[in-house]
Parts: C-alpha cells; sequence; structure tokens
C-alpha cells in the first residue's frame, strides 16, 4: 500500500448528530468500546478509530500494538465508508461549529485551510500522552484526547 494514500483517523468519524448523549459508543461490528464527548451540541468521538478493513486500513508502522494505542490509518475512500453507522466524517460546517464552542474567533473560523495555531485553539484539543515531543500548548483541556 502507498503510504502516501493513507490518512490519519485522528477526529475519525468525529461527528455524531442522531446518538444518544453517552459517554461511550459500542461499535456493533466488532464490539470495541470507544469513549466520546459532548462539544457544545455535537457529539464526537474522543478515540480513533480502530475497525479492521480486509483492504485500505493499516496500523502505524505496520505494528498491530499501534491499532490498539492510536487506532487504524485508513485510505481516503476506505474512510468515507468506515464509520459505525449513525457516524460520520465531519463536514467543514461541523468542524467550524465545534471551534466556536471552544472559543475559536470567528475571523480564524472562516479562514481556509489550517486553523486552530493563531489562538492556541487546537492545543485544547491535543491529547495530554503520546506525543514524541511537547510543547508549550495548552493540552486537552475539553477531553477531546487528539
Amino acid at each position: 500500500m502507498n503510504p502516501r494514500s493513507i490518512i490519519l483517523p485522528l477526529f475519525f468519524c468525529s461527528l455524531c448528530t442522531f446518538a444518544q448523549i453517552t459517554d461511550k459508543l459500542v461499535d456493533i461490528r466488532d464490539g470495541q468500546v470507544y469513549k466520546t464527548i459532548q462539544i457544545g451540541s455535537q457529539i464526537w468521538m474522543a478515540e480513533n478509530l480502530n475497525f479492521t478493513t480486509d483492504t485500505g486500513s493499516i496500523c502505524y508502522d505496520n505494528q498491530p500494538s499501534n491499532c490498539k494505542t492510536f487506532g487504524r490509518l485508513y485510505t481516503w475512500e476506505v474512510a468515507r465508508q468506515v464509520c459505525p453507522q449513525g457516524w460520520h466524517l465531519p463536514s467543514d460546517n461541523e468542524w467550524q461549529m465545534l471551534e466556536r464552542s471552544i472559543g475559536m474567533p470567528e475571523n480564524e473560523i472562516n479562514m481556509i485551510g489550517f486553523r486552530g495555531g493563531i489562538n492556541i485553539i487546537a492545543g485544547k484539543l491535543k491529547s495530554k500522552t503520546d506525543w514524541k515531543s511537547s510543547s508549550n500548548l495548552v493540552y486537552d483541556d475539553i477531553g477531546f484526547n487528539a
């Protein structure tokens, strides 16, 4: 598999618009349990998806132990199809709703491309663990654990 065709599942299957508000999601396909979090009016997965597919997904560094820790890496085509029932990849509009909920200024929300670095908003979503380097960013203020 060409590594350039893989995307990270960070924030993968992040938004659920029809789910009941809970603190977990049980994927009925394989029984795996994922933490969820309500941010504003939205429900997001607070863990990366680790659903095994026949093709189009791998573990980071091809190490199965990395799938348990970090979730799987998926091609874009597979990523668009692999979310649990009732879940989907978020649209930019849905990301903007999340960004408003965590305090991003409107002028930055309306930017095209990368957002979240100007006012350290991205740090509010950043996990406290599993980073190769540390920085002075705020970490995981809301429990998103990215």
